[in-house]
């Protein structure tokens, strides 16, 4: 697999964890995955190295759901990461965005985005 185009979301998490610290948002706004996505984690999540940054139970997930034209019908399906190899070895590049879910209090946060590829691509050029 061979990841690129990676965009992480960790300045916006801390942004929004400080925002709650100090008490200018509440925990109602920060918890309030749907239950499309609570359903996703439980199926399809993998267990984020930390506890959740809300309720610190070691109920956070990782999920990632996969999007791209040649997808089809898969476009916008959560998959695990061992799904998400086995596409790099049917498509040539897709996207992927990794939601952290907490299955208890219901945190959600984009945490990263990546484009998967099996498309081998010259490194960019020095300078310029």
């Amino acid at each position: 697999m061979n990841a690129r185009d990676v965009v992480d979301y960790a300045l916006k998490r801390r942004s929004r964890l400080h925002d709650y610290a100090a008490g200018r948002v509440s925990a109602a706004e920060l918890c309030d995955a749907h239950p499309h996505l609570l359903l996703a984690a439980r199926h399809y999540g993998e267990p984020a190295p930390q506890p959740c940054p809300i309720c610190k139970r070691e109920t956070l997930q990782n999920v990632h759901y996969v999007y791209g034209d040649e997808l089809g019908q898969m476009a916008g399906q959560a998959k695990s990461t061992g799904e998400l190899r086995l596409l790099t070895t049917r498509f040539p590049r897709f996207t992927v965005y990794r939601v952290e879910v907490c299955t208890h209090c219901r945190w959600n946060h984009l945490s990263r985005s990546f484009v998967l590829s099996n498309e081998h691509r010259p490194p960019a050029a020095a300078g310029g």
